[in-house]
């Protein structure tokens, strides 16, 4: 979703537990008088304003299009094309934190190079990549839309630090 939207999931038999903080046109079930009001006893009494329906739509398709691929479908892609890195990267001689047969699509490892040489190859290549502690370790993300062809121009870029 775009910006404004921050999905809230509580189970029903909790409702009655977390209460509301806050009331607005769109929670409030009944106007008592006098500034008081009932707000919703259901997921209702948390919508106190007005949604950002661009946002919220936004969302929805991203959330059908999760749920048309199959979570299964992703952890096995993205965790496959983790295992192609991890291997290769150890292959490279790099210290890789990330046990090999970690069910995770992140795959962490230290360089060992100048992180100024690091950080402009990556750019150079079009690599969006996370720098963790003070820019010594990377940490890849793998996501749904990489590929083998990401993987393999990673560690192209990742042959010339070993």
């Amino acid at each position: 979703g775009g910006y404004g939207v921050a999905p809230f999931y509580v189970r029903e038999e909790l409702l009655e537990r977390i209460g509301t903080d806050r009331f607005g046109s769109l929670n409030i079930a009944e106007e008592l008088g006098q500034h008081r009001f009932r707000v919703y006893d259901d997921a209702r009494k948390y919508g106190y304003a007005t949604m950002g329906f661009g946002s919220v739509f936004q969302l929805r398709a991203a959330l059908d299009y999760l749920l048309r691929v199959g979570v299964p479908n992703i952890e096995a892609h993205t965790v496959s094309l983790a295992q192609q890195l991890n291997t290769g990267l150890v292959g490279q001689g790099h210290d890789v934190w990330t046990p090999k047969d970690n069910r995770s699509p992140i795959v962490t490892f230290r360089h060992h190079r100048d992180i100024t040489l690091v950080r402009s190859t990556l750019e150079e290549a079009g690599i969006r990549i996370s720098f963790k502690a003070e820019g010594e370790e990377l940490r890849a993300g793998i996501a749904l839309f990489n590929n083998s062809d990401d993987i393999d121009k990673l560690l192209e870029v990742t042959a010339n630090w070993a």
